[in-house]
């Protein structure tokens, strides 16, 4: 099975896979989960705002990796930034949703709405999507669910280089 939790900027989702995680390693045999990212993000660890702590990936996605091979020792699978990975690798890890519980997070959309291309395959091929949404930055709304990209604000998020804060729909739509 395949699940595609998903909301804008600020919403948790980094907490909620680190959490997921955590407590499934806690109970599961450790060789069986992996935590895994794509190149694009630069690091070697997944940070959320919550802690001060950053958890340390198992395995990075780059263009000359194998995912299925790499990966099909694992029962679950963790995929934190899913909206960087091309259509190639989300196909691999639909693949081996056949037989394991894979859990991935990302945002759908850029600032222009457009959706990301590992988002816009995963829309079409989860077997679950979650949504999550967050207070609005602009108008305080309890329903943001789009990502503006802003320059340097103290509220700001980082996405590999650029910088978003969440916004609801009326937001976005005035830009």
């Amino acid at each position: 099975m395949i699940t595609f939790i998903t909301g804008p900027v600020s919403c948790g989702k980094t907490a909620n896979l680190l959490i997921k995680y955590y407590n499934m390693k806690s109970r599961r045999k450790e060789d069986d989960i992996v935590l895994i990212t794509h190149e694009t993000i630069g690091d070697m660890s997944i940070k959320t705002r919550l802690s001060d702590k950053n958890m340390k990936v198992d395995y990075v996605v780059s263009g000359e990796c194998d995912i299925e091979r790499d990966l099909e020792k694992y029962r679950y699978i963790f995929v934190d930034e899913i909206q960087f990975f091309s259509e190639k690798e989300v196909l691999s890890l639909l693949r081996l949703s056949v037989d394991r519980d894979i859990y991935c997070y990302g945002i759908k959309t850029n600032q222009y709405g457009e959706l990301f291309k590992g988002a816009e395959v995963l829309l079409r091929y989860a077997d679950d999507i979650v949504n999550c949404n967050t207070q609005c930055s602009r108008c305080d709304s309890e329903y943001a669910n789009c990502s503006e990209k802003i320059v340097p604000d103290d509220r700001e998020i980082d996405i590999g280089h650029d910088k978003y804060i969440p916004v609801c729909k009326k937001c976005f739509l005035r830009m």
